[in-house]
């Protein structure tokens, strides 16, 4: 015996439940393209976030920029004076500054106050 609410009684249930269907199919798939950044032009795996795009220079800086605003500085850098200076996002400014310290050449150390100091030991005086 069927009764209105299978779904092979067309009753009053198909008409409910697949509609309930249908819209919790909807949201899944809208959650899903705004998680892959279909709504907002960028791209999930982009290794910039949308702030840091606007950014001039955040197509990357080269060590020997680096090592030029070392000598500026009397060899000791933050990662906010690459930021600032080279006009790149603070992560990479981080990462270039950590590929950078070898411990013979560039050292990283932290002061006082806790702030983390990159020292380069040829321009130091």
């Amino acid at each position: 015996m069927m009764h209105g609410w299978g779904m092979g009684g067309f009753g009053m249930g198909f008409p409910f439940f697949g509609l309930f269907w249908l819209i919790l199919l909807g949201g899944g798939v809208y959650v899903l393209l705004r998680t892959l950044g279909a709504f907002d032009g960028s791209r999930r795996g982009n290794t910039l976030g949308r702030a840091d795009r606007s950014i001039p220079g955040a197509a990357g800086a080269s060590a020997p920029e680096v090592f030029r605003l070392a000598k500026r500085y009397d060899g000791v850098l933050t990662v906010s004076d690459v930021v600032s200076e080279l006009g790149i996002a603070p992560t990479e400014a981080e990462e270039l500054l950590e590929r950078l310290t070898d411990g013979q050449r560039v050292d990283m150390q932290v002061d006082s106050d806790g702030v983390v100091q990159y020292v380069f030991r040829e321009f130091t005086s």
